[in-house]
């Protein structure tokens, strides 16, 4: 494997922040955020409190560059899909709740991401499908055909959901249509 700082083994997580940190500097500033080679430095580590410390860091990154009015483009969108997913396939309970809780009202979070975390335990998932803006009818459909029932009613609890969901919901018996 290629070596990295201090002889430390470059991960596949370092590999694709880097590029995903070139380009979301491009879009908005980075002054709250950690130093990108803080960043880099917690990608080498396997400990939770720096997985943690790390996806957070990248959630706010990732909101400073929305916030700045800068659009984020599909490629930079499909790698933080990808670095997102890596990281929250290892991430303990707490971690993926905390995730959860963050991305619930962003409307750039990866979609991927988000519907990974809405079929999570319920404690997880029911920000994300209460509140996700980027979780569209077919991925609540999907939902309501393969999750817990738990899952179900948060969907038909959602304030908006389309026509086909209140027929599904309702069948189902959970919304009235």
């Amino acid at each position: 494997p290629r070596k990295g700082r201090g002889g430390a083994p470059v991960n596949e997580n370092e590999r694709a922040l880097k590029p995903l940190f070139t380009r979301l500097v491009e879009i908005g500033p980075m002054s709250a955020a950690l130093a990108t080679d803080d960043i880099l430095l917690l990608a080498q580590s396997r400990a939770p409190a720096d997985r943690e410390q790390l996806m957070l860091s990248l959630v706010d990154l990732c909101a400073r560059a929305d916030a700045g009015g800068g659009q984020i483009d599909p490629s930079v969108h499909a790698l933080m899909n990808s670095v997102f997913l890596s990281l929250v396939s290892e991430a303990e309970r707490d971690i993926r709740r905390a995730l959860a809780e963050r991305l619930a009202s962003a409307a750039w979070a990866p979609k991927g991401l988000i519907n990974v975390l809405a079929l999570d335990e319920i404690e997880i998932a029911r920000p994300v499908i209460a509140q996700s803006p980027v979780l569209e009818d077919d991925d609540l459909m999907r939902l309501f055909a393969m999750a817990a029932i738990e899952h179900q009613i948060e969907v038909a609890s959602r304030h908006a959901i389309g026509a086909a969901l209140v027929v599904v919901g309702g069948l189902l018996g959970f919304v009235t249509p």
